[in-house]
């Protein structure tokens, strides 16, 4: 049931955003159990379960790239800046994506 990715979508530029991103990410949601994945263009991180690198394209056809290159059925879409400030109710999270599952017309839920 839980077959779901973070993408984190960013470029090169914003490097200095992924380690405060993670941080916030393992302060607000310790139960997190979902793979992190880094989009960017050429720079990976250790920090991140899987980088998608998708050198000089814009950052449509790096998302599009990203999409393409897993093999989950959902994600959770974020930005390098948006950081968590606070707690996620992680069986909210299960919750939605048993929305996903029993209701196929679903096609996006917004947190």
């Amino acid at each position: 049931m839980d077959d779901m990715s973070i993408i984190v979508m960013s470029c090169d530029k914003y490097e200095d955003c992924w380690n405060p991103y993670m941080q916030c990410l393992h302060k607000f949601w310790p139960e997190c159990s979902y793979p992190t994945v880094l989009c960017s263009e050429s720079k990976d991180s250790d920090m991140f379960d899987k980088c998608i690198l998708s050198g000089s394209t814009t950052w449509s056809e790096r998302l599009l790239n990203a999409l393409d290159n897993l093999d989950n059925k959902y994600v959770l879409f974020t930005l390098d800046d948006f950081w968590l400030s606070q707690i996620v109710d992680d069986k909210k999270i299960k919750v939605y994506i048993s929305c996903f599952e029993n209701n196929p017309k679903i096609g996006v839920i917004y947190l």
